[in-house]
């Protein structure tokens, strides 16, 4: 990830995707943009096969349910300096 002063450019790279829509796979990002408000104000959606979309949704805290978690379950990367 890389943040700069007016945009945030998010990478994600993945191996052995299949086009089929039957895969369902799909991923979240949670961005965190306000360090005195806990949990993220915006999440990433989108999905991993043809002809998907993508949406920047904002949330109130974090999703609750089954996640793939970066590292430790509920836990972020630490923050990124603009730039």
């Amino acid at each position: 990830m890389r943040n700069a002063e007016h945009k945030l450019v998010v990478t994600t790279t993945h191996d052995n995707l299949r086009r089929d829509p039957k895969t369902g796979s799909a991923g979240s990002v949670y961005i965190d943009t306000d360090r005195s408000d806990k949990g993220p104000e915006f999440v990433f959606v989108g999905g991993y096969y043809a002809g998907t979309d993508y949406q920047l949704l904002h949330t109130d805290g974090t999703s609750k349910g089954l996640v793939d978690w970066l590292g430790e379950p509920h836990s972020f990367t630490p923050w990124i300096a603009r730039g």
